[in-house]
């Protein structure tokens, strides 16, 4: 049980290792991403701060030089025909006299209406080219300025989630860290209650056998010391004998 009890923590200390590693990476890639987005969007507002400055500059141009063609062109308009209604009424001496100077004359007054209203045209056409350009080009940066700020709201949560389930998992961690080293505790002690418990029976083993060896030895020491005192015994036997022997003699 304890053994397993062990491998399980391993397992949960690797997986929660493996799991705060991954989250932190994730939320540091997040935090980047944030960065070049708003990088991005400062970019982009300069960009279009720059348009807008551009786009009001050539507003204010064609404000002012619209009416101004509008009025020349009226201008050249009654000056014609003002012209035109003058030589109509001169008298028939009168006209043949100065049909030439007055066609002359209507004609260059012609040119001039004529190139009034081609640049009337042109100015016309550009402000409606820019101006829609500029609406094009400032719906572009608005939807992508939303993207933007839309990712980088998203980015910036995830990662703040992903920082509080990395903080909840280093307490986790931590928890399991505790868990593990009781296990552990718990599984040297073990070790040492059964180690502790061979020693004394390979002691008494030992000393068991040592007894037996100082048994041993006991009794040949005293095999030898009653071999000893029988020998001793036995020559006093005999020198009494003797002396008994030679009193009776």
């Amino acid at each position: 049980y304890t053994t397993d009890k062990k491998d399980e923590k391993e397992e949960d200390i690797e997986s929660l290792s493996t799991k705060i590693e991954q989250m932190s990476a994730g939320s540091v890639k997040l935090k980047e991403e944030v960065l070049v987005l708003r990088q991005e969007l400062g970019a982009l507002m300069r960009d279009q701060a720059q348009m807008d400055k551009i786009r009001a500059a050539e507003k204010q141009i064609y404000t002012k030089a619209r009416p101004e063609i509008e009025q020349g062109i009226d201008g050249v308009k009654s000056a014609l025909k003002v012209l035109r209604d003058y030589y109509a009424q001169s008298d028939d001496d009168s006209a043949s006299s100065t049909s030439a100077g007055a066609a002359g004359i209507i004609g260059a007054m012609e040119v001039i209406e004529s190139d009034f209203s081609k640049q009337l045209a042109e100015i016309i056409a550009e402000e409606e080219r820019a101006t829609s350009e500029y609406d094009d080009r400032s719906k572009e940066n608005e939807v992508s300025k939303s993207m933007k700020e839309a990712d980088v709201k998203y980015h910036t949560q995830e990662a703040a989630s992903l920082d509080k389930t990395t903080t909840d998992s280093q307490g986790d961690l931590t928890n399991v860290n505790e868990e593990y080293a009781a296990v552990m505790e718990y599984f040297d002690n073990i070790q040492k209650a059964c180690t502790a418990k061979a020693e004394p029976y390979e002691e008494r083993a030992k000393a068991r056998a040592n007894e037996i060896q100082g048994l041993k030895e006991a009794m040949q020491i005293l095999a030898s010391q009653s071999a000893s005192l029988i020998q001793r015994s036995a020559r006093r036997t005999l020198r009494g004998a003797a002396v008994l022997s030679a009193d009776v003699n």
